[in-house]
């Protein structure tokens, strides 16, 4: 101890540690292994210097607050309630917390003091990343789950592309059905979404082939994990409210398998049910045929073509739409493999007619 540095009320000086020149170690302090405590500098309430740290020009370790390792508090600056300065710097005036500036003793700043949007009493909350001033934090917790037929090749997150065209070993890059895709955004904020499926052109260029799209859409983040499913937009929805109507009618004209002209009836109906008739001449007499049942998708490709099956009592007949144009259904009985609907409309996008 030297130039007019004072221990007091329990502090202690051991190791070569010095107290100088109106330094003071009091109330339990410690200064050891080479520490200094100097120009005023404070360590008291069971503060500890050591190691080569040093205190001065006012600087302030208390409760339990440890300099180290070269650290220095200087101007003003404290270290308290367990704090560590180690082979760094604290100094200037005390932070305040809330102001939007990162100051002495903060880890970050976001101008606010909401405790669940990752920076917590100006400290970065566990599983976050806080930069910048005012602080913005970010963790990984908006999710879109994969629920179609397709991988995911495109999210877009506040207008930003998410989804790398390649990965780390140069191969196109997309997350397949049944997984799901994060991404970091800030929480407690407005952020938009939008997503596409589908494939890709060549493994070389990695140009987007899109099936189908999603969003924009609008979602504000909460501190904990917000998720989004995406799923096939129904063939229902193709082929029927895409036109206006909850059903459809079709009607085709062929020749079975006897060489008789036969005349039928389709509708498809919302909710996956049908109805069927038909009429031709057997043997000189007229014939009708019908009946009810249900359809359901059972395939579809990136190019919008759709396999769906038309299953009654006693069998089942498989068909194929296609968004371009052709509606195709194999009902075993015709001299050619698929019979061609068309559809019967009123008019051009007017209300179905011919329906069975």
């Amino acid at each position: 101890m030297t130039g007019g540095g004072t221990v007091t009320g329990g502090g202690t000086v051991a190791g070569g540690g010095t107290v100088a020149g109106g330094g003071t170690v009091t109330g339990g302090g410690t200064v050891t292994g080479g520490g200094t405590v100097t120009g005023g500098g404070t360590v008291t309430g069971g503060g500890t210097v050591t190691g080569g740290g040093t205190v001065t020009g006012g600087g302030t370790v208390t409760g339990g607050g440890t300099v180290t390792g070269g650290g220095t508090v200087t101007g003003g600056g404290t270290v308290a309630g367990g704090g560590s300065v180690a082979g760094g710097s604290a100094g200037g005036a005390a932070g305040v917390c809330g102001n939007g500036v990162v100051q002495v003793g903060e880890q970050c700043d976001d101008g606010n003091m909401i405790a669940t949007d990752g920076c917590a009493g100006c400290q970065i909350s566990l599983g976050y990343v806080c930069t910048g001033a005012p602080s913005r934090c970010t963790t990984t917790t908006f999710r879109i789950n994969n629920g179609t037929t397709f991988p995911l090749i495109s999210a877009v997150i506040d207008g930003v592309e998410r989804i790398p065209a390649k990965n780390a070993q140069n191969q196109c890059f997309g997350y397949d059905p049944q997984t799901y895709a994060e991404f970091p955004v800030t929480p407690n904020m407005s952020h938009t979404w939008r997503a596409a499926n589908g494939t890709v052109s060549d493994a070389i260029s990695c140009n987007d082939v899109v099936h189908e799209t999603w969003g924009p859409t609008s979602f504000t983040q909460p501190a904990g994990l917000y998720e989004v499913t995406i799923i096939d937009r129904s063939l229902e929805a193709y082929i029927n409210s895409d036109y206006g109507y909850s059903y459809s009618c079709w009607e085709a004209t062929y020749n079975d398998s006897a060489n008789q002209t036969r005349i039928a009836k389709l509708r498809l109906n919302n909710g996956g049910t049908f109805a069927f008739r038909e009429n031709y001449n057997l043997g000189g007499g007229a014939v009708t045929r019908q009946g009810t049942g249900t359809w359901a998708e059972t395939a579809r490709s990136i190019g919008f073509s759709f396999g769906y099956r038309l299953s009654f009592a006693g069998g089942f007949w498989d068909a194929q739409w296609d968004l371009g144009g052709g509606h195709y259904v194999t009902n075993g009985i015709s001299l050619t493999p698929r019979i061609l609907y068309l559809r019967q409309t009123n008019g051009l996008n007017g209300p179905p007619i011919n329906c069975p």
